[in-house]
């Protein structure tokens, strides 16, 4: 094994163990919630997340197709690059390549790699365009939104990159794959071309790796949570709210983190922060206190901040409802009594995310 494979399966390696483990401290997280049964109809939950998810149901139902153009583009963008990310790993460890597929897919599979990183590059300007130009007020640019299209940027460049130096060196000009052979043209004359080869390469891996181990800390853990929460969505009607038995229940209401279901922590962590549910709510729309977003994030907050403290039984749980001091995990009681009960907010989630039985328990 040369230094290279070795240095490879450390990187991967390391990056895998950090992922997971993070994976790990969240799901420790959810057992301190309340349980609810959305195991339910198994087969239907199953088959309605893989149409909801592939077709993209949610940017198409979207009455404002800008962003919902840009969202299509990214996930298949990334359902398209993920063979070649497979291969980048897996073909100097044990050999694999795509090739196992035939010449025809092999071939038709990289000629969409390279027209689709084309649309990635439309879809990342419309994307900063939008956020950094138009500026919807329902969206909030953070430096999280802006590191991960910055990310992404890399992500593209790199492997055009590392494509069009791997065709230069080989000599062999693929007519399927014409956005990478448009760019080893640039570079045929290029000295040391081993070593820029190399150089996007690990710049693309290392990208790749900073991306996948940062996710579970960042808002785009909705790439993961996401699919097990369109799985476990309410299939009753979306206005439907929890019997509570006076007689039998405790305590009624929900004040403290541990009050809430794990299905509520799923709902903060699958929070695309799109801001539809703000975009469409009439309280926030007239002016009310009450911004539906703000509670996805107060629970999912909460929990970040409460649960190592309950799990490792120092005390000292913050109440998540305040009437002062209110912080990214409290809510205050005119924000929750701002609430018409409409649901619009729920009607309009990509991620069906469930804002109204949280306000009716948290009143």
């Amino acid at each position: 094994m040369d230094i290279f494979t070795l240095a490879l399966i450390i990187v991967f390696a390391t990056a895998l163990i950090l992922f997971f483990l993070r994976i790990y401290k969240l799901y420790i997280y959810f057992k301190i919630g309340k349980n609810i049964n959305r195991f339910d109809h198994p087969l239907k939950r199953f088959l309605f997340m893989l149409y909801d998810t592939f077709s993209q149901a949610c940017s198409r139902r979207h009455k404002n197709y800008y962003p919902g153009f840009t969202h299509f583009i990214f996930f298949w963008g990334f359902i398209l690059l993920f063979p070649s990310i497979i291969e980048l790993i897996l073909g100097p460890i044990i050999g694999f390549s795509w090739k196992i597929l035939g010449t025809q897919l092999y071939q038709a599979l990289f000629f969409a790699q390279d027209v689709i990183v084309i649309f990635i590059v439309i879809a990342l300007a419309m994307a900063f365009f939008r956020r950094y130009v138009i500026k919807p007020p329902h969206l909030e640019n953070t430096f999280d939104s802006f590191l991960i299209l910055f990310l992404v940027t890399i992500i593209v460049t790199t492997i055009t990159g590392y494509k069009a130096f791997q065709i230069a060196i080989e000599g062999i000009y693929p007519s399927y794959m014409p956005l990478s052979l448009f760019f080893a043209n640039f570079v045929r004359n290029v000295p040391d071309k081993t070593f820029w080869l190399y150089f996007f390469y690990w710049f693309h891996l290392g990208t790749i790796l900073f991306f996948l181990v940062y996710i579970p800390h960042s808002k785009h853990m909705h790439l993961i949570a996401s699919f097990p929460n369109i799985f476990f969505k309410k299939n009753e009607p979306k206005g439907k709210l929890t019997f509570v038995d006076l007689e039998k229940t405790e305590k009624i209401g929900a004040n403290d983190i541990r009050d809430f279901t794990w299905k509520d922590y799923l709902d903060g962590l699958a929070c695309t922060e799109c801001g539809r549910c703000t975009q469409n709510c009439p309280a926030y729309q007239t002016g009310k206190p009450l911004n539906p977003k703000r509670i996805i994030h107060a629970v999912k907050h909460s929990l970040l901040y409460n649960a190592p403290l309950i799990i490792s039984g120092k005390g000292g749980v913050v109440p998540i409802i305040s009437d002062k001091n209110i912080d990214s995990m409290t809510i205050s009681p005119e924000e929750l009594w701002a609430c018409t009960t409409c649901a619009a907010c729920i009607e309009h989630c990509p991620v069906y995310n469930e804002h109204l039985q949280k306000i009716v328990d948290m009143r």
